[in-house]
């Protein structure tokens, strides 16, 4: 699926034209309800896009309720629902048009109300934001598709925003009116909504975005233009100096009454800001408790997932802690949202800074090659909670998690070892040999390959390791390709180890019919009977852990937090697809060396703290 999308700076953001793209497609009926979208892998590439771009598009669809994602099955056309959602509202017009209707409105009403109007009704933002203290421009307009009356259109709005875009009665009178088209050619765009009678209206589970402004504000306009210092006030829900809101409701005859009462607060930030957004996910906090800053301070700030190479999507590594995350969440009455960059490695310091300009209360990160830019950034920003996975990192206010990776591939590799000598499985050949792929040349990741280089080697020395970096965590293609070669001389398993590019891995061993080994999160389903194990790195505990520690006041700062097989932080997953296949003799032995490496009477070679050992060079 090729689409038209305009690369140049200063468009809308690549993700945002995608989705559109899409929902343009879905309208057309090219795509109809029940239809698979292409693959994030396809779509990017057909496209000239990042993954974690499509995926976004994708989030972002999520969030309309255009598609579904099913894991493993891919990306589905939904029936299209008449509402949108938030977080990117589109106008009534825009939105009746896609569906190849007429939509059409007549003015009911346009007032402005002073602070001490009788009549100016309870808004959900007055007490909160201070907005008691200034006019506000109520409209109410009867919407219609076709000759069919459907719904009254309520709207209260700031009338400093109201005059920066020009609204006034004749304006609002036109029937072919857009409230939110005159936002967005007035420079302002929604960024956040909240639900004034709970948290968040946005779905959980959509990455956080940059904001990217540019046209600047008309001159009349008395809204205040965020400066780089307002955008990141240390104050970022309610209350937030330097933004204006506007409330809307939708009263449909033909919906629900809880339909017919939803009013949406929504944020504009003024032409100049660049801002993270931080409302992306909600455990249920009431509104208006939320605050910002460090749980020490005695209050709850808002959190944020860094999320790592690779991407959401990889159905792996940032996948399940992603799924830790949002459980923390919602256990603990959190707010917070995960991070994604398409360089979080070169943009790695601009990333957590922005996260500490926003006055975030704990900020989780799952890129390692963050462990020496992390405690600079954390020294300057002492009053938000900090963590660093896969490292270490010093600092008061800075908690590691390391995984003992090596323990749990160590099984990996010696069950690989068993079971290639098992020609009585179809899916292995005669030769002893077997592969693994790591996704960078790093100590982080050759953790896991010595591992399971070791484990092999002390089942049978005999039995030959292949080993390769993609120097990728989220090319399938590259995982596939380097898979396929390791097939081809000889190996019958391969353990993945390289992310999303892990997929790839997965499809040749399918392709091949032979082996692959998972990782991080339990993988075996992907392909059923082609996946031997998966290697679990149980980073959803990791956050669900941290996640109560800082909600109980409790974040261990300066500590780090050793996960092993002892801990239960890592292992192989429960063979449900090949048991049968494996037998429980070789089940067994496995178990075994659990043990043993849990008593301390197998010594697992650790990389990071012990170098390379002589069996392998990393190179």
């Amino acid at each position: 699926m090729r689409v038209d999308l305009d690369h140049e700076r200063g468009g809308q953001p690549l993700y945002v034209q995608l989705a559109r793209a899409i929902e343009s497609f879905i309208a057309q009926e090219k795509l109809r309800p029940g239809d698979v979208l292409p693959s994030e892998t396809v779509l990017a590439s057909e496209n000239r896009l990042s993954r974690a771009t499509v995926i976004k598009a994708f989030d972002t669809l999520v969030d309309r309720g255009v598609v579904t994602r099913r894991q493993g099955k891919g990306t589905f056309v939904n029936a299209r629902p008449m509402e949108r959602q938030l977080p990117e509202l589109t106008s009534f017009s825009e939105h009746v048009h896609g569906l190849g209707l007429t939509p059409g409105s007549t003015l009911l009403s346009f007032e402005v109300l002073e602070s001490q109007d009788a009549a100016r009704p309870t808004s959900a933002f007055d007490s909160e934001i201070g907005f008691d203290r200034q006019p506000l421009v109520r409209i109410e307009r009867l919407r219609t598709v076709g000759d069919d009356k459907v719904g009254i259109h309520r709207t209260l709005i700031p009338e400093d925003i109201a005059d920066a875009i020009g609204l006034t009665e004749p304006v609002a009178a036109d029937s072919g009116y857009s409230l939110y088209e005159s936002l967005r050619r007035g420079g302002v765009y929604l960024t956040s909504g909240r639900n004034p009678s709970g948290p968040s209206t946005r779905t959980s589970g959509t990455p956080a975005s940059w904001a990217s402004t540019r046209a600047p504000l008309s001159s009349r306009s008395s809204v205040h233009r965020a400066t780089q210092r307002d955008a990141s006030s240390r104050s970022s829900g309610p209350g937030t100096s330097g933004r204006s809101t506007c409330t809307t409701s939708h009263s449909h005859p033909h919906h629900s009454e809880e339909t017919m009462k939803r009013h949406h607060a929504l944020v504009f930030v003024p032409a100049a800001a660049s801002l993270l957004l931080l409302t992306a996910c909600s455990g249920g906090t009431p509104s208006g408790s939320e605050s910002n800053g460090s749980s020490s301070a005695g209050t709850l700030g808002k959190t944020a997932l860094v999320v790592a190479q690779g991407g959401l999507g990889d159905e792996s590594y940032n996948d399940l802690a992603y799924s830790g995350f949002k459980k923390g969440l919602s256990d603990n009455g959190l707010e917070g949202t995960p991070i994604e960059s398409d360089d979080v490695v070169g943009q790695g310091e601009q990333i957590l800074r922005r996260a500490g300009d926003e006055g975030l209360g704990l900020v989780l990160d799952l890129e390692y090659s963050h462990a020496e830019i992390l405690p600079k950034v954390a020294a300057d920003y002492p009053d938000t909670d900090w963590v660093l996975v896969n490292a270490e990192a010093k600092g008061d206010n800075v908690a590691s998690v390391l995984f003992q990776e090596q323990e749990g591939s160590y099984l990996a590799g010696a069950l690989a070892a068993m079971q290639t000598v098992n020609t009585s499985d179809p899916k292995i050949n005669p030769d002893k040999v077997i592969g693994v792929i790591g996704g960078a040349q790093s100590a982080g990741i050759d953790k896991f390959l010595v591992g399971y280089i070791q484990g092999a080697r002390d089942v049978d020395p005999d039995v030959k390791v292949l080993s390769a970096y993609s120097n990728d965590f989220a090319d399938p293609t590259k995982g596939q390709q380097l898979a396929q070669s390791m097939f081809d001389q000889g190996a019958d398993i391969v353990y993945a180890v390289a992310g999303g590019t892990g997929a790839g891995v997965i499809q040749a061993a399918k392709d091949s019919n032979h082996y692959a080994i998972g990782v991080d999160a339990d993988q075996d389903d992907v392909a059923p009977g082609f996946v031997l194990t998966t290697m679990l790195k149980k980073t959803d505990v990791a956050m669900e852990t941290l996640l109560k520690d800082y909600a109980d006041g409790k974040f261990p700062g300066g500590t780090t937090l050793n996960l092993g097989l002892k801990e239960d932080g890592v292992g192989l997953s429960d063979f449900k697809n090949t048991k049968d296949a494996i037998g429980a003799e070789t089940i067994g032995k496995v178990d075994d060396l659990k043990k043993k490496i849990i008593d301390g009477d197998v010594k697992v070679w650790n990389v990071v703290t012990q170098g390379y050992p002589d069996f392998y060079s990393g190179k």
